[in-house]
């Protein structure tokens, strides 16, 4: 979901964020963003004071950080559906096409995640949701304060198949727990 000036819509975005100085042939993809220097970094300060979003899901996947335990996880909060950060970015190809990219904010894992991963998305409540979609919002220090580990008492996690780990497996047993 993102904020266009005048309204919340939801569109299209292609995971992958790109600068605009990448190039078309070979582009610079940014998947996730560290959120502690996502004011700070002249790749993505435009984007973060103009063209914030959020990512609607339902769970995301982590693989532990113990490279002995190559098992996926898959992290949900007591909400079902929950909005991540983000920003985007249009980039034009050199026949003119335009595409949005994406890629989410990250913050330090909170007490739950920690035991798999240093990092997570940062999870947003509604209010906070409403508070970083507002793109007439301009001042990084209320921004930063949305940048923070989800509550970790309102989040569990359940070990998945490693069939998540190939893009092309589209079927529910990615998510079954095991």
């Amino acid at each position: 979901m993102l904020h266009d000036g005048k309204r919340h819509r939801v569109g299209q975005l292609k995971w992958g964020f790109r600068p605009k100085f990448s190039s078309t042939d070979k582009p610079l993809e940014i998947i996730n963003i560290k959120g502690e220097t996502v004011f700070e970094k002249p790749i993505f300060k435009e984007s973060v004071l103009k063209r914030r979003c959020s990512i609607l899901a339902d769970s995301f996947f982590e693989w532990n950080r113990d490279k002995s335990d190559k098992n996926p996880y898959r992290f949900m909060t007591d909400n079902g559906l929950f909005a991540m950060a983000a920003i985007w970015q249009t980039v034009e190809t050199k026949t003119g096409e335009k595409i949005h990219t994406v890629a989410i904010i990250t913050t330090e894992s909170n007490k739950l995640m920690h035991a798999i991963h240093d990092r997570m998305p940062v999870i947003l409540t509604k209010e906070e949701e409403q508070t970083w979609l507002n793109n007439q919002i301009k001042d990084v220090k209320t921004l930063e304060k949305l940048i923070k580990p989800f509550d970790a008492e309102h989040m569990y996690y359940e070990r998945v198949s490693t069939l998540v780990n190939n893009p092309k497996n589209d079927d529910i047993a990615v998510i079954a727990k095991i």
